[in-house]
């Protein structure tokens, strides 16, 4: 209230022409000088001369000259194919987990990621959930471990390793699940269009060593995040069952056949497969 009798303490008294006789209260008009907006507050008629009453223009903001912008484009970006894999990891003891819950991983070749949900069914037990909010750097090999190096693909091809130090290892970096086994490398080449050698390997981490002799091209390679790994909470009667993770159906009549693997925890070398990912939990 008191802003608005500030702004129009002055007041403007005009003796205009007959014409303006129908300028009544209300209408706004346009003067030069400052302020240049005024409004009609009172209009009479004096003979042939039409008194006219003027106060400013009262506003609660000031009119600002703004340059409205450009729309800024934005490019949708075609999902690719699913790939996802079901693992078990030990923890960093030593031991596997024994409360029946796995880690799920996903990637695709697309540049976008945005997590999917996720059907896991195990028997008569079914539980619903999403892949990772982060993109897992997952991949196959393209050779197997020899000499301490080994050669990987990854399915994003804009994905990238990185080498590190000696103490960055002794932290637990650069830590990776091959087929079976857990290694960690110091040394990460890469050789173009999403294929790196991984060199200077410390292999049998965690007390994988019993894998380290079942390794064969084309299997699994996923580089441990906890924040690209979804984990998957299981009853402790799914051990020694058969766990299923699949995308459910988009729509009426359009499925997502997903690109998984089947791996059997103190089994051989896993062999892959189309369809839903597949994991048998040994008892």
């Amino acid at each position: 209230m008191m802003a608005r009798h500030w702004a129009q303490r002055d007041k403007l008294i005009l003796r205009l022409p007959p014409r303006f006789i129908l300028l009544g209260p209300g209408r706004q008009i346009s003067l030069t000088g400052s302020p240049t907006h005024w409004q009609v507050q009172r209009s009479t008629i004096e003979g042939y001369v039409a008194v006219v009453e003027l106060r400013p223009v009262w506003r609660t903001q000031a009119e600002l000259a703004a340059d409205p912008g450009r729309a800024l484009a934005t490019h949708d970006v075609v999902a690719g194919e699913l790939s996802m894999a079901l693992v078990e990891l030990p923890d960093m003891t030593g031991e596997y987990t024994t409360g029946g819950a796995l880690y799920l991983a996903a990637s695709a070749a697309a540049a976008g990621w945005k997590p999917v949900p996720i059907e896991v069914s195990c028997g008569s037990f079914m539980t619903s959930s999403r892949t990772a909010n982060r993109k897992a750097v997952m991949g196959h090999t393209v050779t197997v471990i020899e000499d301490d190096k080994v050669e990987i693909e990854l399915i994003d091809q804009e994905q990238w390793l990185t080498s590190c130090d000696e103490d960055a290892l002794a932290t637990g970096a650069n830590l990776a699940l091959i087929g079976e086994e857990l290694i960690q490398f110091a040394d990460a080449q890469a050789l173009g269009a999403g294929r790196f050698r991984l060199m200077r390997l410390l292999r049998g981490q965690a007390a994988s060593e019993w894998a380290m002799g079942s390794h064969e091209i084309g299997e699994l390679f996923l580089l441990v995040d906890g924040q690209a790994l979804q984990p998957i909470a299981l009853p402790a009667s799914a051990r020694g069952s058969l766990v299923i993770a699949g995308q459910p159906a988009t729509g009426a009549s359009a499925t997502k056949t997903l690109r998984c693997r089947r791996r059997r925890i103190g089994s051989g070398a896993p062999t892959n497969a189309e369809g839903s990912a597949r994991f048998a939990i040994d008892a």
